[in-house]
């Protein structure tokens, strides 16, 4: 077997058919990029592909017995996939055989509540329908199980309460490229597979490219790595979510993909980029910038504008960071157990944009705020604070005479500076984010979105009257039991896969740390008795278990 390391520095190098530009990256420039990845000599492939210029570069970075003599590592895309989906959908529109303003129900009938919402809804994130991979975890799927149409159909019952009014938010899901893929297969008479096979990937010759199905023979064991402890355990993804994350590549593939979709031949291609707009005219945006119609998002990052798209499933990670002005797109894909390696591909662009940067970034120097709070003051805005839009729980704590930012379900901290008594930024590892407090309660602003933040009163579990509350919860169209117990002098709610603390945080309302259990609510009766326990996070709202037996 052949091993690819970091001491070798070599680049792997594609011909072009075009005449390059005298502008490229240069040997300096190469050998700053192949340092970024020197811890991953020892841990399963992580390779990087870049299209600069219209000239290809890339690099593998790993440990032999991981994989075999062929380099060029197979991967899952994860939450990639959707733009290649999204693709299809404009070829058809292309076409004339769909518009993006037709209703879903004139190509489908399976059970969806599907009255109202429109192709260009579920390409927006704008449905309101429940969330697939939340509901899919509710309904006791891990990553690595198949999720077949018809187990996926039957749980997205009518009988389940939407998210909100269809187009009142963008909310980032599967169900999208879920429902999208069931109507390209309608409307071309094909499985996904056959059809990009045929329409993009034979066109292109991404030989190595296709989406997997639950009807798709693998054509080989796509094999992932976890780490434990200090091994990488190895796993083979075995679901077939071909539209939301289901699409098999290789780094040979993306880069050919990559440097024809920047060219932007095609009306398609050109259209892929484009903002989409909701029904009041405003851009579809979300904390990771604006939506287009290719499934990516898009902002200003110092002064350039960047489009952007990641994904990760079962011990794969993929990232894709372009800069289009430049004639740039930086690709990362790794099978090692990362789920974020996106923060490689910007540490690339600061190499290779650097001149660019550079006088943005002492902009930014200059514009940072030189503002001191009084302890009392930091001291009074600590505590607990809840989203009901997202059902995110947050705490603000202070450290020495520095406010900090905690995300409880990741275990992490980020400093919060003032501007002023009540306008502050956040220091994320994604930029800066406005936050401002109003009275109790905060308001954290993120790439123009607004999200209220309430700030908690805390109950004690030893006295929050419900003790009746602990016993077992049903669902029929999940066919799933949950278990509400006390365990070391707290609530915790328990299903096959362990138990998790749960915070009261008013009246017959808790949250946890898990994103399956976000938000629990609590209908009892006159004496205190529980009756129905419902169940809410960012992808699904007030699914209600009912109360089968009480705890001895």
């Amino acid at each position: 077997m052949k091993s690819i390391h970091l001491l070798l520095g070599f680049v792997l190098s594609i011909s072009t058919i075009s005449v390059l530009p005298a502008q490229h990256i240069n040997q300096d420039q190469l050998n700053s990029i192949n340092a970024l990845f020197s811890e991953f000599k020892e841990t399963p492939a992580v390779s990087y592909g870049i299209v600069y210029k219209n000239k290809i570069y890339q690099n593998t970075f790993g440990r032999a017995d991981f994989y075999s003599e062929n380099t060029n590592e197979t991967f899952r895309l994860g939450g990639m996939t959707p733009h290649f989906v999204a693709y299809l959908v404009l070829q058809l529109e292309e076409k004339n055989l769909l518009n993006l303003d037709d209703e879903v129900s004139s190509f489908l009938t399976i059970d969806l509540d599907l009255q109202g919402i429109k192709i260009i809804d579920l390409l927006r994130h704008t449905s309101a329908l429940p969330e697939y991979w939340a509901l899919k975890s509710l309904a006791g799927y891990s990553a690595y199980d198949p999720f077949p149409s018809s187990k996926a159909e039957g749980i997205y019952s009518k009988s389940l309460e939407k998210t909100g009014a269809i187009n009142s938010k963008v909310f980032l899901s599967g169900t999208g490229p879920y429902v999208l893929t069931r109507v390209i297969e309608k409307v071309t008479g094909k499985s996904i597979e056959e059809f990009a096979r045929d329409n993009l990937f034979i066109p292109l010759k991404m030989k190595d490219t296709y989406f997997c199905g639950l009807n798709t023979p693998q054509r080989q064991n796509i094999i992932s790595y976890t780490k434990n402890e200090n091994n990488f355990e190895p796993q083979v993804v075995k679901h077939y979510d071909s539209g939301p994350a289901g699409l098999i590549t290789t780094m040979n593939d993306l880069l050919v993909w990559f440097q024809h979709f920047e060219k932007k031949g095609l009306d398609v291609d050109k259209k892929m980029d484009k903002i989409l707009s909701l029904e009041n005219g405003m851009e579809a945006k979300t904390a990771d910038g604006a939506i287009t119609f290719g499934q990516q998002f898009t902002h200003i990052e110092r002064g350039l504008t960047k489009i952007w798209d990641y994904g990760h499933i079962g011990g794969f990670a993929s990232s894709v960071f372009r800069f289009p002005e430049h004639e740039l797109s930086i690709i990362i894909l790794s099978k090692n157990g990362l789920t974020y390696n996106g923060f490689l591909g910007m540490q690339i662009s600061d190499i290779l944009l650097d001149k660019q940067y550079s006088s943005e970034v002492q902009k930014e120097v200059e514009q940072q705020p030189d503002f001191s709070l009084s302890f009392d003051r930091m001291n009074s805005l600590t505590g607990a604070y809840f989203n009901r839009e997202n059902y995110n729980y947050r705490e603000i704590r202070l450290a020495g005479d520095t406010l900090n930012y905690h995300l409880p379900e990741y275990n992490l901290d980020y400093i919060i500076q003032p501007t002023n008594e009540k306008e502050f930024i956040l220091k994320t590892d994604f930029g800066d984010r406005q936050m401002e407090w109003q009275q109790d309660d905060f308001v954290l602003t993120i790439d123009g979105v607004n999200y209220t933040y309430e700030k908690l009163d805390i109950v004690d579990s030893e006295n929050s009257g419900f003790e009746n509350i602990a016993g077992d919860y049903y669902n029929e169209d999940f066919k799933e039991i949950i278990t509400i117990a006390r365990k070391n002098d707290q609530f915790v709610v328990c299903d096959k896969n362990g138990f998790f603390p749960m915070q009261p945080i008013g009246n017959s309302e808790f949250v946890s740390q898990i994103q399956k259990y976000k938000f629990l609510s609590i209908t009892t009766d006159e004496n205190s008795n529980a009756l129905v326990l419902k169940i809410s996070n960012s992808g699904y709202k007030n699914v209600p278990f009912k109360k089968i037996n009480s705890a001895d």
